[in-house]
């Protein structure tokens, strides 16, 4: 039982020492992406009224079944652009290929941190598409 609890006290310290090298590919150059950071990414601006003002939606789709969800990734880089767009739930092509576009177009964004750096950082972020 003493052996248990020395454990759970220890445990605390030893998850403490995280690496805090930001490390680049040999190859390329380029700072790796984060999954775990310190601080998040954000905007500083209303992301979902910049959405619902700047999305075009292709003219030959048609309603089915909408308003959709469309579940989209992205990278934001250490200098707060976005990169990498992805749907991760994919829904009509052209309506993919418009949101993907969009996300392109944003201003740039407050990069993520990690160790007191700005690192380029994954988010996921949910776009509510609403057709008439």
């Amino acid at each position: 039982m003493t052996r248990i609890c020395m454990i759970f006290m220890l445990l605390p310290f030893l998850a403490r020492g995280q690496d805090t090298t930001i490390r680049k590919d040999v190859k390329t150059g380029k700072t790796e992406t984060f999954i775990y950071v310190d601080k998040l990414p954000k905007a500083n601006y209303d992301v979902s009224h910049y959405l619902s003002k700047h999305l075009r939606i292709p003219e030959n789709i048609s309603y089915n079944g909408y308003p959709e969800k469309v579940i989209t990734s992205f990278v934001v880089e250490a200098d707060g652009s976005i990169s990498n767009p992805k749907i991760i739930k994919p829904t009509n092509p052209l309506l993919d290929s418009a949101i993907k576009t969009l996300l392109l177009s944003m201003p740039k964004w407050e990069p993520a941190e990690y160790g007191g750096k700005k690192v380029p950082s994954y988010y996921n972020l949910p776009v509510y598409i609403h057709l008439q």
